[in-house]
């Protein structure tokens, strides 16, 4: 992956997550940047670290000038398609110059990849350094027939469109984006996927603690619960006066495509007519619980926000502090409350109290993209797998098995541990 100064910068350095992810997915990560690394992020880092000094002649005025003569005498035959205007007059000299001197900045040399990654160009992350380091390692990665991924961090759109490179595959951070290489004919609809939230805020400038600290702890609450990468989660809050709403919702999510995973929580410290919590959950919905593919049960040493930002989709039974959360997240969610209300109330919160109606609302929300998008690894791994492997679901089947066999539901005292 190249990483160049300009985008650590505009990014408040969070880009540094998105190599740190792909190793926690089990990549080999190498790492080439023109950034300021410390020793001590070096050493922390979960992946290797090459640092790449940019040679400042480049940027010398004199340089500049004997370069901008050699192009004109090099290029003066050439001329624009259909016209007799000589082209080195219409060419930017500045930004022609400033570019072309970049090509031999650094090695040629073999890189040790399956995949090259390179954050697209625009206004914001295209200092010197940047430019030289991307040009660089592209020209090595085509030179040497490997794959590249192009993935946005300055907004697209902000820029002419000659300064979005060719890739064979381009990660963006919205629908907008996605749209707008696939209209301007840059790339074709298969090319294109959006982020995951996750991995999309790694890419925005601005900081969250509440996100961070959901970051932090992904991979461990993911081994703990045993939720892989990739498994598509909805988050079913849990509240013993709503046992109805429940055991209707449970029920119809066997309507819905599998695989997927159905997440979780009740109280430890919640008795009803001498009952636990987790007794009535298990006993209740024990018929629905046994047709449905996966259900993680945990308890309240696992907080409703870093559950609710795990999972790709929220629908709970009656509406709460839960659902106030994930509507200021942003996250998709679905209130079904018997009686409750009915309708819109964002594009991201819809209030439906039928539950033989939620998988149509999840359906919709997949085939518009809202809960289709993928991250950096997925992308990667799609690109690696044979075709006939996909063809025949064998990528998907990797993605979504756990390494051990599960049962269906896991106890409080396993999923809490």
């Amino acid at each position: 992956m190249a990483l160049g100064d300009a985008d650590a910068i505009y990014s408040e350095k969070s880009i540094w997550g998105i190599p740190q992810r792909l190793a926690e997915r089990g990549f080999e990560v190498t790492v080439i940047t023109t950034d300021e690394v410390t020793a001590e992020e070096q050493k922390k880092a979960s992946f290797k670290i090459e640092k790449k000094d940019f040679p400042h002649k480049y940027i010398e005025i004199q340089n500049r000038i004997e370069t901008t003569s050699d192009m004109i005498v090099e290029a003066q035959d050439l001329t624009l398609h259909g016209s007799d205007l000589p082209l080195w007059k219409i060419l930017s000299m500045d930004d022609f110059v400033g570019s072309i001197m970049l090509l031999d900045v650094f090695d040629d040399r073999p890189l040790e990849a399956d995949v090259v990654v390179v954050p697209l160009m625009g206004v914001d992350n295209n200092s010197r350094e940047s430019c030289a380091l991307y040009s660089w390692i592209l020209a090595l990665a085509r030179k040497q027939g490997i794959p590249t991924v192009g993935i946005e961090v300055s907004p697209i759109g902000n820029k002419n469109n000659m300064g979005i490179l060719p890739m064979d595959r381009y990660l963006v951070k919205s629908e907008w984006a996605k749209d707008y290489l696939v209209a301007h004919k840059l790339a074709k609809p298969g090319q294109v996927s959006v982020f995951r939230w996750e991995e999309s805020y790694l890419l925005h400038p601005g900081r969250d603690s509440y996100v961070d600290a959901y970051l932090a702890s992904e991979k461990p609450m993911r081994d703990m619960l045993k939720i892989p990468y990739g498994t598509f989660c909805i988050f079913l809050p849990h509240h013993v006066s709503f046992l109805w709403e429940t055991k209707h919702l449970l029920a119809a999510f066997t309507e819905l495509p599998k695989p997927f995973t159905v997440v979780s929580r009740i109280d430890t410290r919640t008795i009803r007519r001498q009952h636990a919590e987790h007794e009535i959950f298990m006993k209740v919905y024990k018929d629905e619980l046994g047709r449905l593919p996966h259900v993680v049960l945990t308890d309240e040493r696992v907080g409703i926000g870093l559950l609710s930002q795990l999972c790709d989709v929220v629908v709970a039974p009656f509406a709460s502090v839960i659902t106030e959360r994930t509507m200021m997240c942003r996250k998709p969610t679905i209130v079904c409350q018997a009686g409750g209300e009915e309708g819109v109330q964002s594009e991201l919160c819809i209030w439906e109290p039928d539950p033989q109606k939620v998988p149509a609302i999840i359906r919709m929300w997949k085939e518009q993209g809202i809960l289709s998008r993928t991250t950096l690894a997925d992308v990667i791994l799609d690109m690696l797998t044979p075709v006939e492997q996909r063809a025949n679901g064998e990528f998907q089947e990797e993605e979504t098995k756990t390494a051990d066999p599960v049962p269906n539901v896991y106890p409080v005292q396993v999923a809490g541990e």
